[in-house]
């Protein structure tokens, strides 16, 4: 698995709260030197944004994961488009269950830190 250098974002539009978790991922991954690229839905939702935009199978061919902010539906939808590259794909859980979307917003660093140890780990080979 190699390592993960360009992540793609998706966001549920209308949906309260995306945009606040939006920015503070966007906040986190700039942190990080890491490339963002959004879908062209996501960048009508955020202003100010330095990221890539394109359709949603360019994120397929293009990010080494993607990010959904949204429900277990938002994260169904985005993985149709993605799942034939076989790119990663993780959810901030904007909705009510959260089967699929188990990231919560207030967790954002401390779990994309994880998967950050975890990617490494596999990359040299712990796993």
């Amino acid at each position: 698995m190699s390592e993960f250098k360009r992540i793609g974002l998706v966001g549920r539009p209308g949906h309260s709260g995306v945009i606040t978790s939006m920015s503070r991922l966007i906040a986190y991954l700039g942190s990080k030197n890491l490339s963002i690229m959004m879908d062209d839905a996501t960048s009508e939702l955020m202003e100010n944004t330095t990221a890539e935009v394109g359709s949603r199978m360019q994120l397929s061919a293009s990010c080494d994961l993607v990010v959904v902010v949204g429900g277990d539906g938002s994260m169904l939808n985005v993985a149709k488009h993605v799942a034939s590259e076989g790119v990663p794909v993780i959810g901030i859980n904007r909705g009510n269950l959260g089967f699929l979307t188990d990231i919560l917003p207030g967790e954002i660093e401390t779990q994309f830190d994880e998967v950050w140890q975890e990617n490494l780990l596999l990359k040299i080979g712990f796993y």
